[in-house]
């Protein structure tokens, strides 16, 4: 507000309280003043501020010398965590959809993938032999990208429609069982 050319103040109605330049109303006592904010400063340069970046995770500097046995424990549970938390997740899940939902990325990958050496192979082929089987080269080129968008499909349908349901009913049901039981 204290760079603003002219402000207008309304009440709980629309009705005008005041209007005016922001010195004025900021010495008029209403209710532009209540915000007590200072007068523009039209000379104002921030300074340079030179960005320091955090200490990366494995920069941090551990202090071993008072380390109970407990931190000890702790830390190791923290390293087998993530594949318990997985195998939480896929138990609450399934394995089949599970299965499903990995081999079809697998197999997504392999089809954005392997289209970079299907090109190489085609260029060295078409070296010796120029522009013969054209149609072979480029409908196995065309099938890698269907395979990929088909199997790209199939594992956002396992994962949304078929493992994301699961996993929440699964939890809801396990929550609401500790908590009644």
């Amino acid at each position: 507000m204290p760079y603003a050319d002219h402000i207008v103040s309304l009440d709980k109605d629309g009705k005008i309280t005041e209007q005016g330049s922001f010195e004025r109303l900021n010495t008029s006592g209403g209710y532009v003043s209540d915000f007590d904010l200072a007068l523009a400063d039209w000379n104002y340069r921030p300074g340079k501020h030179d960005y320091e970046a955090p200490p990366k995770y494995t920069e941090r500097q551990v202090d071993n010398s008072n380390r109970t046995e407990d931190d000890v424990q702790a830390e190791a549970n923290r390293r087998t965590g993530d594949t318990a938390i997985y195998f939480y997740y896929i138990n609450s899940v399934g394995w089949i959809p599970t299965i499903i939902f990995i081999i079809s990325i697998i197999i997504f990958i392999f089809g954005i993938s392997f289209p970079t050496i299907w090109v190489k192979m085609w260029a060295e082929y078409n070296d010796s032999h120029p522009n013969e089987r054209l149609g072979y080269w480029l409908g196995i080129y065309a099938m890698f990208g269907g395979l990929a968008l088909f199997f790209l499909i199939v594992s956002c349908w396992q994962l949304i429609i078929t493992m994301v349901p699961r996993s929440g009913v699964a939890f809801h049901k396990k929550l609401l069982d500790t908590v009644l039981g």
